[in-house]
């Protein structure tokens, strides 16, 4: 499936469907998705299909590529791997990214918006100054109370007038 010539007759939900129906078909074993971020229209398709996907292959660069692995038991690996296109045989071999990789990857990522500073999207501080931590640390809270005590943190139980102790039926004052 190329999801871009897809895309320009069917609707997003349409496509999700039918993927999801291939996934759940016992005859069918593989779905393969031809996705060039270039060409979709709608940028939010490929982050639900990544989703949907058990495994991502990312082309990199001409000659690196990333393959991102998801298990049914909720593992996941992402694996570095270098290949040469020009050569008669497809040789992959397995490689540690490389610190221009890693910088391409973070560049990619510089270009994304960035994060909202969660201190500045309430109306409340959430920053604490040096003294107020210092505060809060030294604050015993009701709880902790036991730890000063000398009986320790022992429940001491006095019973009222009104208390039934009898042992025969200690649910008969519930009137169920």
């Amino acid at each position: 499936m190329i999801i871009s010539s897809l895309e320009r007759r069917f609707e997003p939900a349409q496509l999700f469907k039918y993927i999801a129906r291939c996934r759940k078909t016992p005859t069918i074993e593989h779905v393969f998705v031809w996705i060039v971020e270039q060409k979709l229209q709608e940028t939010f398709l490929l982050p639900y299909i990544e989703h949907m996907a058990d495994s991502v292959i990312t082309f990199e660069d001409t000659t690196h590529l990333s393959l991102l692995v998801k298990k049914h038991t909720g593992a996941v690996t992402n694996k570095y791997y270098e290949f040469d296109p020009t050569k008669d045989s497809f040789l992959i071999v397995e490689v540690k990214r490389s610190a221009a990789a890693k910088q391409g990857t973070a560049s990619k990522e510089a270009d994304d918006p960035p994060a909202p500073n969660p201190a500045a999207l309430g109306t409340f501080k959430i920053d604490l100054k040096d003294e107020e931590m210092a505060a809060k640390n030294a604050l015993t809270l009701p709880f902790e109370f036991f730890k000063t005590l000398p009986e320790g943190g022992k429940i001491l139980y006095h019973p009222d007038a009104e208390d039934d102790l009898d042992e025969e039926d200690p649910d008969d004052d519930l009137l169920i």
